[in-house]
């Protein structure tokens, strides 16, 4: 599994660089270093959680990255070099990450590093689809098409994020708010009924007795449920980072209910997308495959990926081990099918990705209508429970006061 070790490097004028670099091992991360003509000052292992803070602070989204390599494309199209593009970009890129980085860019190309050799460096803001995509565009000398492809796909990416987040954002918020009801209910408002029944010597049923009896363990343990839960969160996120973790989640990730298809359209999107614009770039399907299955973001989808590759080294139809899954849908595995016949992949694959982002979209409202009534008639069923056992109690006074 790939573990993130942090850096400090020299080149050979004794410029100093530093930055995060994702690999197998030490040696292994050492070995790319190296290879790219560095000195390696320092190199050790990512481990505190500031760290990994440090590192999630350090990347740009898909949406400042779109509009960067816009502009990219837009400034090498009116003539400028790479060197005078990036200058510009160094003082008015998107955010402040891409601009610290793109200064440190145009020292790298000064000092003779070509453009995809020198974002290689900074993994932690390009991703491996374009530095790929980027190599590939200065040996066929089109980086300005490869720009505006990158532009169009860091847009759909984020388009697609923005899509997920919506999927899930309004029923995070009423459960939330269920869940602040329900706090409110139980610990101030059914205690305060239980006195006045007390008092007013009335015997209170089991439903009452049951919820005052939760309210009241709820408040005597509150530290306890708080560091258990606390205590499965850390589990849970340690496991997930395992191999065999990860791959648990995964699964259950696309086999639940109506969810589970809309985590596979995400996914098969994504795959679709991200191969078809490599193919289009010139990079070699095999190594093609290599950087979806880095960026697929899903074991299951990741373990397809690698059969599709070992059965076309073979000398094999790509489809073949897709149809075998039980992810990729027969629509998906024909039209691929067919591409690979006609010699139109990267076309077909552009078609699917197409497709599946108009089905999540379509999917995402549809969730969205389905899960406010469910949230809102599951919410008031429970808090109509706890009414009536506030109300039973309040027919017993009643019917003990004298007509």
């Amino acid at each position: 599994m790939a573990q993130s070790y942090r850096y400090i490097v020299k080149d050979r004028q004794g410029k100093s660089y530093k930055g995060i670099i994702n690999a197998e091992s030490k040696g292994a991360a050492a070995s790319v270093l190296t290879e790219q003509g560095y000195y390696i000052t320092e190199l050790e292992q990512v481990k505190s959680l500031t760290d990994y803070i440090e590192i999630s602070a350090g990347k740009a989204g898909n949406a400042d990255l779109s509009i960067y390599c816009r502009n990219l494309s837009a400034m090498l199209a009116a003539g400028l070099s790479i060197t005078q593009t990036l200058r510009i970009l160094a003082k008015q890129a998107p955010n402040r990450i891409l601009r610290n980085t793109t200064q440190k860019m145009i020292a790298d190309l000064e000092g003779g590093l070509p453009l995809s050799s020198s974002m290689r460096k900074y993994k932690n803001v390009f991703p491996d689809i374009a530095v790929t995509m980027v190599e590939a565009g200065e040996l066929a000398g089109v980086l300005e098409q490869t720009f505006d492809n990158l532009s169009i796909y860091f847009k759909k990416e984020n388009e697609l994020r923005e899509k997920v987040i919506s999927a899930i954002i309004y029923p995070s918020i009423v459960t939330g708010f269920a869940l602040i009801v329900l706090g409110v209910l139980l610990n101030f408002v059914l205690p305060n009924f239980a006195n006045m029944f007390k008092s007013a010597g009335v015997q209170l049923p089991a439903l009452t007795r049951f919820f005052l009896d939760l309210s009241a363990f709820v408040k005597t343990n509150i530290l306890t449920i708080l560091v258990v839960i606390l205590a499965l969160f850390v589990i849970l996120r340690i496991a997930f980072r395992t191999g065999p973790g990860k791959k648990v989640r995964d699964w259950f990730l696309i086999k639940l209910p109506v969810i589970g298809k809309f985590n596979s359209k995400v996914a098969i999107s994504r795959f679709c997308r991200t191969l078809s614009l490599l193919i289009q770039t010139g990079v070699p399907i095999l190594q093609a495959l290599g950087i979806v299955n880095r960026v697929s973001g899903n074991v299951i989808i990741s373990e397809n990926i690698i059969r599709a590759g070992q059965a076309m080294e073979k000398g094999e139809s790509m489809s073949t081990p897709l149809a075998e899954s039980s992810i990729f849908t027969p629509m998906v595995t024909q039209m691929i099918s067919i591409g690979e016949e006609t010699g139109t992949l990267d076309v077909m694959l552009g078609k699917i990705s197409d497709i599946y982002d108009e089905e999540i979209e379509r999917t995402v409202k549809r969730l969205t209508s389905i899960l406010e009534p469910v949230i809102i008639i599951l919410l008031s069923v429970i808090v109509g429970i706890i009414l009536l056992s506030v109300v039973i109690p309040m027919f017993d006074i009643i019917t003990k006061v004298p007509g």
